[in-house]
C-alpha cells in the first residue's frame, strides 16, 4: 500500500480494542458493490454502507490488534474498545433528607439536611429526573455495554463511534424510557424503591433493542438510590422509630426489674448471718413465750389450790383466826429471811383469854412483830 502519500505507523497492541477502517481508495481487484446502490440494500440503521475489505467505504471486517502501516489520508481508523463499558448517570441535583433524633425526654425530633450532589467527571450524564405523582425524583442509573468485534464496523457506520452511541442513542433513549415508565398511570413514588427490580426490567427490555440497532450490546441496567422527597418518608420513619423506642423501653424495664431482683438476692445473701440469728431469736422468743405461759398456768393452779386450802382452813378456824395465822406465817417467813427485823426490848409473860395471841407473845416476847399483829387484831376487833 505504498504510494506517493506519506504513511503513519498505527500500533494496536491491546487485545481489548479493534480498529474499524473507512477506506477512501480501492485496494482490491475484486468487484466492489456500488456505494450508491448499497444504501438501498444495506442495514437501515447505518448511515454508511459496509463493504468488503479493500473497497471504498467502511470495511465490514475490523482489523485486530497489531502493527499496521496506513496512510491516514487514504484510511481513516476508528478505535473501538471491546471491553465492558459502564455509563453512569449520576449527580446534578440537591439531595434532601430528614434526620430523626430522640431527646432525653423520649420525644422524637426531626431536622432537614440538604446536600448538593455534583456530577462526577467520568459520568455519562446527570441523574434522570422522573416525575411521579407530581413529585420530581432524581434517579441515578448505570448501564453496562459491550461491543462485539463483529459489530464494531456497524457502530462506526451508524453513528461514528462509541462516544456517539453514548451521547446520541443510549442517553436520550434511557431518559425517555425511564420517564415514560415513571409516568404510567397508577405509578407511585415509593414504587421506585419497592418495585425497583420491576422498573429496571422494563427499562432493560426497552433499551436493549435500541442498543443493538447501533451495534452495542446492553449487558445490564442498574438503578441507584432514587432521591425520594423526605416528606414522603418521614411518617414511615417516625413510626418505625416509635416502635423501636417502645421495644427498647420495654427491654430497659425488664433489665431494671432483673437488676432489682439480683440486688435483692445479693443483699439477702449479705445479710444471711443476721437473718439466721434473727430466726433463731424468733424461735427462742416463741419458746420463752410458751415456757412463761406454762409457768403462768402452773402458778394459777397453785394459787387456786392455795385458795382452796385457805378456804377450808377458814371453815375450821374461822375467818379471823385464819387471817391472823396467815399473817403470822408471812411474818415468820420474813423473820426467817431477815432476823434483824425482830426486835425484843423486854421479855414478858402474861396470861390472857384463850384463843388470843398472848401465848405466842409469851414465847416471842414483846417483839415488834407481835406488837404489829396485836395491833392488827385490835383493829379487826373494832371493825
Amino acid at each position: 500500500m505504498r504510494g506517493n502519500r506519506p504513511f503513519n505507523n498505527r500500533v494496536f497492541q491491546q487485545n481489548r480494542h479493534v480498529a474499524v477502517i473507512r477506506s477512501n481508495i480501492k485496494t482490491t481487484t475484486e468487484v466492489c458493490p456500488d456505494p450508491a446502490k448499497s444504501f438501498g440494500t444495506a442495514d437501515k440503521s447505518v448511515a454508511l454502507p459496509l463493504v468488503p475489505k479493500g473497497c471504498v467505504g467502511v470495511w465490514e471486517e475490523p482489523i485486530p490488534p497489531g502493527r499496521y502501516y496506513l496512510n491516514e489520508k487514504a484510511f481513516v481508523t476508528t478505535i473501538i474498545p471491546t471491553r465492558l463499558q459502564t455509563w453512569v448517570y449520576k449527580g446534578g441535583y440537591t439531595a434532601r433528607r430528614i434526620n430523626l433524633t430522640v431527646s432525653d425526654e423520649g420525644k422524637i425530633q426531626q431536622k432537614e439536611v440538604s446536600e448538593v450532589i455534583a456530577v462526577p467527571k467520568n459520568a455519562a450524564d446527570r441523574a434522570i429526573n422522573v416525575r411521579v405523582e407530581g413529585w420530581t425524583v432524581p434517579v441515578e442509573m448505570r448501564v453496562v455495554v459491550a461491543v462485539n468485534p463483529a459489530n464494531a464496523a456497524k457502530v462506526v457506520a451508524s453513528v461514528g463511534g462509541l462516544k456517539q452511541v453514548e451521547d446520541n442513542i443510549i442517553t436520550p433513549v434511557i431518559r425517555d424510557i425511564l420517564r415514560t415508565i415513571g409516568g404510567h398511570r397508577g405509578r407511585k413514588v415509593l414504587d421506585l424503591v419497592e418495585k425497583r427490580a420491576e422498573i429496571v426490567a422494563e427499562v432493560e427490555k426497552a433499551i436493549v433493542p435500541e442498543g443493538l440497532k447501533a451495534g452495542v450490546t446492553i449487558q445490564e441496567v442498574r438503578m441507584g438510590e432514587p432521591a425520594i422527597p423526605p416528606e414522603l418518608l418521614v411518617a414511615t420513619l417516625r413510626e418505625q422509630l416509635a416502635i423501636q423506642l417502645q421495644a427498647t423501653y420495654k427491654k430497659e424495664q425488664d433489665a431494671q426489674r432483673e437488676r432489682i431482683k439480683v440486688e435483692r438476692e445479693r443483699a439477702t445473701a449479705d445479710q444471711q448471718k443476721e437473718l439466721v440469728a434473727a430466726e433463731i431469736r424468733k424461735k427462742a422468743a416463741e419458746f420463752t413465750k410458751e415456757q412463761l405461759r406454762l409457768l403462768g398456768e402452773g402458778e394459777k393452779l397453785k394459787l387456786l389450790e392455795i385458795a382452796k386450802g385457805q378456804e377450808a382452813q377458814a371453815l375450821v378456824l374461822g375467818k379471823e383466826a385464819a387471817l391472823q395465822l396467815a399473817a403470822l406465817e408471812k411474818a415468820l417467813e420474813a423473820a426467817k429471811e431477815n432476823h434483824r427485823i425482830v426486835k425484843v426490848p423486854t421479855v414478858q409473860v402474861i396470861g390472857g383469854e384463850a384463843g388470843s395471841f398472848e401465848g405466842a407473845a409469851a414465847i416471842l416476847g414483846s417483839s415488834n412483830i407481835i406488837q404489829a399483829l396485836q395491833g392488827l387484831d385490835k383493829k379487826e376487833a373494832k371493825q
